[in-house]
């Protein structure tokens, strides 16, 4: 039956019983058990081993890797091509996820299973005979599972590296590093780290004004998958120096910016993902650079970063 894992017991059951086996297609990311520890768990549910090479029936199952987690589709075919299928979700460690879809495999080769272990955890009830005239109804199909609810994922802790540019936050563009180290939840996330700004420079007489800079950044985030939509606050220093201009001096003034920060971050295994972010900010003040009584330069109304890092979740 469509949605179902399950072809019916008694269909199920009497394939089994009489061709002996069922074939295994088994796929998963790397770090999870692979086919042959998978095909250890199912046979340590039912007491035996169902698979074999030319079983009439094809067990599919494929773990994927989400952002937070593991998904499992599990698709049971027969010998008349009558399929059933079931979708599972996890929040917990691969090995662990892997377990559970080892019963619902095991369940699905011999739904006999799940009907003998409901009725032996039902209390005895005391029961009336019945009059000896009466014919007993047909047997009713066993009702189906409820549906299992979602694991509690718990807060995780990452942290995330990589180079940056900038546009704005000097008088040229500019390239330099972020780090981040970021508590995460099911749905809300929030990033504290540390970014540098390397130095732009602007030409000025027989010499050039160079600015560079760094900030602590604070970044609370909503996170659906593998995108992130964030506020961002940067809070710093910026140095402003004049390289080559007689009577120059350098000074270092407040830097800070208020602004959006969308990030796109894909998982590459159960721990690893890649990070790629982009932020337009607003600065509360906007420093500036003068030659005499000439300003050069002064700080952009708006500005923003583009990112690219490694990810390591905890």
């Amino acid at each position: 039956m469509a949605g179902a894992l399950v072809l019916g017991a008694a269909s199920t059951s009497l394939v089994l019983t009489l061709l002996g086996a069922a074939r295994l297609d088994y796929s998963s990311p790397a770090g999870c058990p692979d086919a042959r520890h998978f095909r250890a768990m199912v046979a340590a549910r039912l007491g035996h081993d169902p698979f074999t090479e030319d079983g009439a029936l094809l067990l599919s199952v494929a773990l994927t890797a989400q952002r937070a987690g593991f998904d499992a589709t599990l698709v049971l075919t027969d010998a008349a091509h009558r399929a059933g299928e079931r979708k599972l979700a996890g929040r917990a460690p691969c090995a662990d996820f892997a377990e559970s879809v080892a019963v619902a495999a095991a369940l699905a080769l011999d739904p006999l299973l799940a009907r003998e272990a409901k009725e032996a955890a039902a209390p005895e009830v005391a029961r009336e005979p019945l009059p000896p005239a009466v014919v007993a109804p047909p047997p009713v199909a066993p009702a189906a599972d409820a549906p299992t609810p979602p694991a509690v994922q718990p807060l995780r802790v990452g942290v995330a590296v990589g180079p940056l540019g900038a546009l704005g936050i000097a008088p040229t563009a500019t390239y330099g590093g972020f780090v981040e180290l970021r508590l995460a939840g099911p749905l809300l996330s929030v990033g504290i780290g540390a970014r540098l700004d390397g130095p732009g420079a602007l030409a000025v007489a027989q010499g050039r004004g160079v600015v560079y800079g760094g900030a602590a950044t604070l970044t609370p985030c909503i996170t659906r998958a593998w995108v992130s939509g964030c506020a961002v606050v940067a809070l710093g220093g910026m140095r402003l120096e004049g390289d080559g201009l007689p009577g120059a001096s350098g000074r270092t003034v407040f830097s800070g910016q208020a602004g959006l920060l969308g990030a796109f971050e894909p998982q590459l295994t159960e721990h690893w993902s890649l990070r790629l972010w982009l932020s337009v900010e607003v600065p509360f003040t906007r420093p500036s650079m003068a030659f005499g009584d000439q300003r050069v330069w002064q700080l952009s109304w708006l500005t923003g970063h583009l990112g690219l890092g490694v990810g390591y979740a905890f």
